[in-house]
């Protein structure tokens, strides 16, 4: 059965991750960060302030700076049917950057939380309404 997920890239700025989470906590099953070694307790923070349940997530483990890395730990990921939501607002600009050219490809739908105003805009696909404004 297809599930809905939502993919975070895990940075210093938790809290695009965080109103994200919550924005979208009524439709989502199940959740993906990917963050590196160094972002461990911005993660756990994350996890505690959005009361993720153990079971509920999955975190992937990447070195920021090496592209090989980074594709082959997120084709390892069955998605099978899975709707995916994806986050780009965190992780390093190069994570972003592959992140967001895996999971277009993937069919995903994704944001980019602006940090003004309460609005995020959906990056992709690019049709429909794009600019919104969190709950």
């Amino acid at each position: 059965m297809a599930r809905k997920v939502l993919v975070s890239l895990v940075s210093d700025q938790t809290i695009p991750n965080v109103e994200l989470i919550k924005e979208f906590q009524n439709q989502v099953d199940y959740y993906y960060f990917i963050s590196t070694e160094q972002k461990t307790a911005q993660l756990q923070w994350i996890v505690d302030a959005t009361n993720l349940a153990q079971g509920k997530y999955e975190i992937i483990i990447v070195n920021a700076f090496d592209t090989a890395d980074i594709e082959k730990k997120i084709h390892a990921i069955n998605f099978g049917d899975d709707e995916i939501i994806l986050n780009i607002t965190g992780g390093t600009k190069l994570m972003s950057l592959i992140v967001n050219d895996i999971f277009k490809n993937l069919g995903s739908i994704i944001y980019y939380l602006t940090g003004h105003d309460k609005k995020y805009v959906k990056v992709f696909p690019s049709r429909g309404e794009n600019v919104f404004h969190l709950q």
